[in-house]
């Protein structure tokens, strides 16, 4: 923490910071503000979170939780644990691409960015774990994921996430204690991570079925998964200007062509039946089916080419 408090001037130009990196993030954002309080005449202390999605930054999550003998600064380290998992476990994380963690601790911030260690040691590595899992959750199509990334907001300076985060970590404090509190354990966090998997219907494997399919076949996979491929919007964004945007059908590039291409239908009959294409872009039956069929019609090598 710095050793000196901002003068009020240095905390205006700091919330106007913040407050213009806010508008400068990816509208498809999840922003998680959280705090820690602690009463004068208790050894409890409270945690609280309080989430927002999209550029309307419309507010989707709050929460609080009361720790007895805790200090303030671990129940901001809980507070920030508890805010991420929260947002993992969120409907809204399929739309998202980047997830900012937000609160007011400045030492706080630097433990959960870099090597913990110190008080509340074990909490900041099971947040560093557990933001690990972010990339793999089940996304909607052209959402690519970026990372969690961790920011000091300005506090008290009246920042309307911060503040509602406040006033969550404040009832934490007066909160009755109506369930025990989750282990900290790494363990846990791991079971945490399978049960969002497993929410969105995606596995948790030491190895994922994807990696027994052929290499060309598991590339392209990977990139209608992610959006980054031969695809027209993504040479659109990079300025490649000498890239073929359609296939040879007269059709955008896009990831999910294969799956309405008349030359591809052609080529070969799709043997997924049914199956929308977001169960066969990540459902084993559905890109085993896919595999296979990139192979019998060589989609990619003689209809929608490269150049």
């Amino acid at each position: 923490m710095p050793k000196e408090q901002p003068t009020a001037i240095d905390k205006a130009q700091a919330r106007e910071d913040f407050q213009r990196w806010l508008t400068s993030i990816p509208p498809r954002s999840m922003v998680v503000y959280t705090d820690g309080s602690k009463g004068k005449d208790s050894n409890a202390a409270g945690a609280g979170w309080v989430g927002y999605w999209g550029s309307c930054k419309t507010k989707i999550f709050c929460g609080h939780t009361k720790l007895p003998n805790h200090e303030v600064f671990d129940a901001e380290a809980r507070g920030a644990l508890f805010g991420l998992q929260t947002a993992l476990k969120d409907p809204n994380a399929q739309h998202s691409t980047n997830l900012y963690i937000c609160l007011d601790n400045l030492e706080a911030v630097q433990q959960l960015q870099g090597q913990p260690k110190g008080s509340s040691q074990s909490v900041f590595k099971q947040f560093q774990e557990a933001a690990q899992t972010w990339p793999f959750c089940l996304r909607t199509f052209n959402t690519q994921p970026e990372r969690v990334q961790v920011k000091w907001v300005p506090g008290h300076s009246g920042i309307i996430g911060n503040e509602e985060a406040d006033k969550e970590a404040k009832m934490g404090c007066q909160a009755p204690l109506g369930f025990p509190l989750p282990p900290a354990s790494i363990a846990a966090t791991k079971h945490a991570a399978q049960r969002v998997h497993w929410d969105l219907g995606i596995g948790l494997e030491k190895r994922p079925p994807e990696l027994h399919l052929p290499r060309p076949a598991l590339g392209r996979l990977l990139a209608a998964r992610s959006g980054h491929g031969d695809f027209a919007e993504y040479h659109e964004r990079f300025k490649h200007d000498d890239a073929l945007l359609t296939c040879s059908c007269g059709r955008r590039k896009e990831p999910s062509h294969f799956y309405f291409c008349r030359e591809g239908r052609k080529a070969a009959a799709h043997p997924w039946g049914q199956q929308p294409v977001a169960d066969i872009l990540t459902k084993k039956t559905g890109f085993t089916a896919y595999a296979d069929w990139l192979g019998k019609s060589q989609f990619y090598t003689n209809i929608c080419r490269r150049h």
